[in-house]
């Protein structure tokens, strides 16, 4: 099993922890793990075979044990167990569609029904109006929707982070580029899609439908198919042949304004030829949302950024201690860093009491000194409380320089 197979099997459990209302941090656990395996240099079979595999950022002794479970075994009984439980391909559908996961899994229950095909033929027999709670407007509704279903509808969109990396881990499974809102890096995706190059694109559109993010497909024809992910997210994927894959690449890129101010676009095998046949200077995708046609503005680099002012350490959920985290942002080439630790109204994790926020203080002190004229900022993650009030005291906050 190679680390994109690891990956997808440990983004897929994720999703259904999800479903089921799991610990977020459980959840957002098993991503990152995810994300840190599909970008490893290893293979993590072998890590975990030598007992190494938690020398990985973000693998603890919960998901060492399961993926330990998955390599030996070849699965994970508790993401067999969700399987075959929560129907995800047609839990899936049915968010797309505007109902509840919850709702989903009655449906699948009363009709005895585990795939969004069997959910389309009940709703055309009618046979969703036997189903407790279901009453002749929701079922039309249901039907009205099924009907639209490849539709463009609004719907709300994922974080960029989850975004990237359940198109990222498409795009690699796929050999593609991930395109869409991922692409130009939006706060909020709502349009996930993915571009392959190649001239075999029976191949690819199935092994699209065969990944385990995809859950039930919503559309398909020559080059191009549609699917939804169990949280009802829908991803599309074009394939192009090489001497038009810059073309594809632009247009499902976007954004749609911005491209239909390029139409008609020429074909070419790269975005720089596209641009070029254009005459045109190519454009930083980040920068792709309202129409324009003038030399693109430079971006913000990396290097021109001079600290981070929110921080965690092991005085809270972090995994460095103050100095590791300031000599980090030190080896980055930052001028600064804000340590910002949790306080205890959080609840999910150790929060920082005043006698412990004071007690850092002295860490900071010590790490200012050893690392001037690098400067390590004292700073909060303060929860604000029901009534109004910070967690912690105004003569605590007082001392701080950042809240």
């Amino acid at each position: 099993m190679d680390n994109r197979e690891i990956a997808d099997r440990l983004d897929a459990f994720a999703s259904l922890l999800e479903l089921v209302e799991a610990n977020p941090y459980t959840t957002r656990a098993y991503r990152r793990a995810a994300e840190t395996i599909r970008g490893a240099a290893l293979p993590v079979a072998d890590l975990v075979g030598s007992g190494r595999a938690r020398e990985l950022r973000g693998i603890g002794p919960g998901i060492e044990a399961r993926l330990r479970e998955l390599i030996e075994t070849g699965g994970i009984a508790e993401l067999a167990e969700l399987e075959r439980e929560l129907a995800p391909d047609l839990v899936g559908l049915g968010r797309y569609l505007g109902l509840g996961a919850r709702r989903s899994i009655e449906l699948a229950r009363a009709l005895d029904i585990r795939t969004a095909a069997e959910l389309r033929d009940a709703a055309a027999e009618g046979r969703l109006r036997t189903v407790p709670g279901i009453g002749a407007k929701t079922e039309a509704r249901l039907r009205e929707a099924l009907a639209r279903e490849t539709d463009a509808r609004p719907r709300a969109g994922l974080l960029l982070n989850r975004a990237r990396e359940l198109v990222g881990g498409i795009a690699a499974a796929l050999d593609g580029e991930a395109a869409g809102d991922v692409r130009r890096w939006r706060d909020s995706c709502e349009r996930l899609a993915v571009v392959c190059c190649t001239r075999d694109a029976d191949s690819v559109l199935a092994h699209f439908a065969a990944l385990p993010q995809i859950v039930a497909l919503l559309e398909q024809d020559d080059g191009r198919a549609v699917g939804v992910t169990v949280e009802g997210v829908p991803v599309e994927v074009v394939v192009a042949e090489p001497e038009r894959f810059g073309t594809a690449l632009v247009r499902a890129t976007g954004s749609a304004a911005y491209v239909e101010a390029l139409e008609p676009l020429p074909e070419a095998p790269d975005e720089e030829g596209a641009y070029r046949r254009l005459d045109l200077p190519w454009c930083p995708p980040e920068l792709r949302e309202a129409p324009f046609r003038g030399e693109p503005p430079p971006l913000l680099e990396l290097d021109q950024i001079r600290g981070d002012l929110h921080c965690h350490t092991t005085w809270s959920d972090g995994r460095g201690s103050v100095e590791e985290m300031a000599r980090a942002a030190r080896e980055r080439g930052y001028d600064y860093v804000a340590i910002c630790d949790h306080t205890p109204a959080v609840g999910a994790v150790q929060g920082l009491t005043p006698t412990d926020v004071r007690r850092q203080a002295e860490e900071i002190a010590v790490a200012n000194e050893q690392l001037a004229p690098f400067r390590v900022l004292r700073g909060i993650e303060c929860d604000i409380l029901t009534d109004g009030r910070l967690d912690l005291p105004d003569d605590v906050l007082a001392e701080l320089e950042w809240v």
